[in-house]
């Protein structure tokens, strides 16, 4: 093992060889399981796995509320952020009594994927006033 450590990551220092060599170890003991992972289309592209149950996650019912206050403000003509949207979700997670939950950029693109929304700035601009007097 020593061997293949120093000739794959010869540049790393002492201390960063020993996790690579750990690291070794774990896909050896694991070898069937990641395996059968990457056979899977669905799991093939995936960096980590968590087991089922670790997230913390907003319920359905949590996420419609948002979806609604992201469709109320985009009625009113309001553009909604990341960070409102982010803002607003750790409130309705906070009355739900979510514990844990961080509304990251990982969440974000998740909840805007099953809801099939987008937060797009609008580029467009007015026809000027005057501009059919000249």
């Amino acid at each position: 093992m020593q061997k293949t450590v120093d000739k794959y990551f010869s540049t790393l220092s002492s201390k960063s060889k020993d996790s690579k060599r750990k690291l070794i170890y774990t896909w050896i003991e694991n070898h069937e399981t990641l395996k059968l992972l990457c056979e899977d289309p669905k799991t093939a592209d995936l960096k980590y796995l968590r087991p089922v149950g670790v997230a913390t996650i907003l319920s359905a019912e949590a996420e419609q509320e948002l979806v609604g206050w992201v469709n109320m403000l985009r009625k009113d003509g309001v553009p909604v952020s990341g960070p409102m949207l982010e803002m607003q979700a750790l409130e309705i997670a906070a009355e739900h009594d979510v514990l844990g939950f961080k509304a990251s950029w990982h969440w974000r693109k998740g909840f805007l994927r099953r809801h099939q929304l987008s937060l797009r700035a609008r580029t467009r601009q007015d026809i000027p006033v005057d501009m059919f007097e000249r």
